[in-house]
């Protein structure tokens, strides 16, 4: 009975837990001692925990990245979003996961980015769309906006190239030293 009341409210959803409730004997003491014993048993598992932690850390970054770079396709619907309280969401699963156990956080986070840089030096075209083009295009934006804000001056002049090219990779014609 105590593996069901440990297990019942980790693996049904909410929905399910509450129709599967008519199952226990006492669903008004049960439940509530299950989920308890839940959280101590993550408490307790600190491996578990992190991973928990990082990964809702990770998706709260995600979310104040994809607002922060204006992306047209990052629309949250939640009424009260808001790209400061991600942040400090991220923020504070770091703080967490550091003082559950640091040495452990910091493996975490160590293996977290070897992944990320094995799989960014591995990896093919991606088919979908990547957040950071979004958000170097948002910088352009605010840069451009920003310098419209200052009259132009004689010294701020820059030259404009007008390169014809034939046959070859444009790139590699600009960057040929002569």
């Amino acid at each position: 009975m105590t593996t069901w009341l440990i297990a019942f409210g980790a693996v049904t959803g909410f929905t399910q837990g509450v129709s599967m409730s008519g199952d226990l004997a006492d669903p008004g003491k049960s439940l509530p001692l299950g989920t308890s014993r839940i959280l101590q048993s993550l408490s307790a598992d600190r491996v578990v925990s992190i991973f928990f932690l990082i990964s809702y850390g990770l998706l709260n970054y995600t979310t104040f990245f994809e607002a922060r770079a204006a992306s047209p396709s990052f629309r949250p619907r939640f009424k009260w979003f808001s790209p400061s309280l991600s942040l400090i969401g991220f923020l504070t699963c770091a703080g967490v996961m550091l003082a559950i156990d640091a040495r452990s956080g910091a493996a975490a986070i160590a293996v977290l980015f070897a992944i990320h840089q094995y799989l960014k030096r591995t990896a093919g075209p991606a088919r979908w769309s990547d957040s950071s083009r979004a958000y170097h295009l948002q910088q352009v934006r605010n840069h451009l906006l920003e310098a419209k804000k200052y009259p132009s001056h004689d010294r701020d002049w820059r030259p404009r190239l007008l390169i014809f090219e034939h046959g070859e990779n444009i790139d590699e014609t600009i960057s040929k030293k002569p």
